[in-house]
């Protein structure tokens, strides 16, 4: 299998400023950041400290931790076919629920953070099945940072849900620490081939 992941190559910076340096270095314009769908070098700043998120150089890369979980309901998927963000605006989504994971968490652990504070739904109301586990990557730019390579580590999982509405419906972010820029998330039941 191919490596997903050289930390030979992982940045440690000592504050904002070294990072914002950095990103200018590997010619990344971080000028459109903050604008539209797109966040803040702050916010990128912030999932470093979580240790949500790290930068890779030599090239540049943000690699990011995902647990992903999906959630049936006959032949269709749960999917969030947009999200509302704090400072205004929505951004298409499209993709099942999914969290980045913090430094030491499982992947049930995180499937289960990902569920209260996007459906706000608790633990008794979840049912992950291990059996069904899969990792793989996928390679792009993530629309809240253009321009900065990302490799997000997909850690997928099915779940039954139960409790939830039957058609589309929208739920209030609820982290607990305040830094999540989503305000609202808009969720549809679609055809499974969404997740293709």
């Amino acid at each position: 299998m191919k490596q997903l992941l050289d930390l030979k190559r992982e940045i440690n910076f000592g504050n904002i400023d070294e990072l914002q340096r950095w990103l200018h270095r590997q010619g990344i314009n971080t000028m459109r950041w903050g604008q539209h769908h797109a966040l803040t070098v702050q916010h990128l700043w912030a999932e470093i400290l979580r240790g949500e998120t790290i930068i890779l150089t030599n090239p540049p890369l943000r690699v990011v931790q995902v647990a992903q979980i999906i959630v049936r309901r006959g032949d269709r998927v749960l999917i969030e076919a947009e999200q509302e963000l704090k400072r205004g605006g929505r951004r298409r989504r499209q993709r099942p629920p999914a969290e980045k994971m913090k430094p030491g968490e499982t992947v049930s652990d995180a499937s289960l953070r990902c569920l209260r504070e996007e459906l706000g739904v608790s633990p008794d109301q979840v049912s992950l099945f291990h059996d069904t586990y899969e990792r793989h990557y996928h390679d792009g730019t993530a629309q809240s940072y253009p321009g900065l390579p990302t490799r997000w580590l997909l850690h997928r999982i099915e779940a039954e849900v139960t409790g939830l509405p039957s058609g589309s419906f929208c739920t209030a972010e609820c982290t607990s620490n305040g830094h999540d820029p989503i305000e609202r998330h808009f969720w549809e039941w679609q055809p499974e081939t969404m997740l293709e």
